[in-house]
């Protein structure tokens, strides 16, 4: 008689384990950690509990990470990093269909407000009149202008943690890794959760600048108009005006 296969451990089960254990609280002052940070969602678990977790050890949860399991932290060090993209010189045909696109889309919401008369909507109506004009303005005189296209100030920022952990053999290993981040819409509320599970030595365990580009910002900031476009802006300003170093 065949033996029954095993089921596969899989995320209900993690999260149920999750929610039965006890959690860690550090304190920077106390602990050899940095500030935590409240962007995104941890939770320190003693490492007494961590062969607990090791039938999910391969688990691949998009919305769950045991962040160092095997390799629980004695300091633990958060940062932040900054991520972006500029072009400075993007193609002109892109640059139009961007904005004839935008424009577009302008003018079909601005129809469909024109029906609501409450303050918010009439203060929004106005900004998109303002906007269509503006992009119609630059389109029209689309040579008088140069263009340069960046996600810069979209607020792309992850969090990224190192840590320590002293191996059998009492020597200590180092490591860094990437933290989940919730996922929001537009309107930075947040649409799907996500957890990180960090193991804490508690035997042994014991500052955060994010980064930032003063020359990109130096760059982006010569441009007189500001156009968002989905998920990155144009940036638009005259050809006389000066130029980035």
């Amino acid at each position: 008689m065949s033996q029954p296969i095993p089921r596969k451990p899989k995320l209900p089960d993690l999260q149920k384990l999750l929610r039965s254990l006890p959690k860690v609280t550090l304190d920077p002052n106390h602990h050899e950690v940095s500030p935590i940070p409240n962007a995104v969602k941890i939770s320190f678990i003693d490492a007494k509990y961590m062969r607990l977790f090791e039938p999910f050890a391969e688990l691949n949860a998009r919305t769950l990470k045991l962040v160092n399991y095997n390799k629980a932290a004695i300091n633990l060090t958060f940062f932040e990093k900054h991520k972006y993209k500029v072009n400075k010189e993007p193609e002109p045909e892109d640059i139009t269909n961007q904005l004839e696109k935008k424009l577009e889309e302008l003018k079909s919401n601005y129809g469909q407000v024109e029906l609501f008369t409450d303050a918010y909507t009439i203060t929004a109506r106005g900004q998109q009149q303002q906007q269509i004009v503006e992009i119609q303005q630059v389109l029209n005189e689309f040579h008088n202008y140069r263009f340069a296209v960046s996600n810069y100030f979209r607020n792309y920022t992850y969090w990224y943690i190192t840590w320590r952990w002293e191996n059998p053999d009492s020597t200590l290993g180092h490591g860094n890794d990437h933290l989940l981040k919730n996922e929001t819409d537009y309107n930075n509320n947040v649409t799907i959760l996500k957890q990180n599970v960090i193991f804490v030595d508690m035997k042994r365990i014991s500052d955060h600048t994010p980064y930032q580009s003063k020359k990109v910002e130096k760059f982006l900031s010569s441009f007189e108009k500001r156009i968002e476009i989905g998920t990155i802006d144009v940036f638009v300003g005259a050809k006389n005006s000066p130029d980035f170093e």
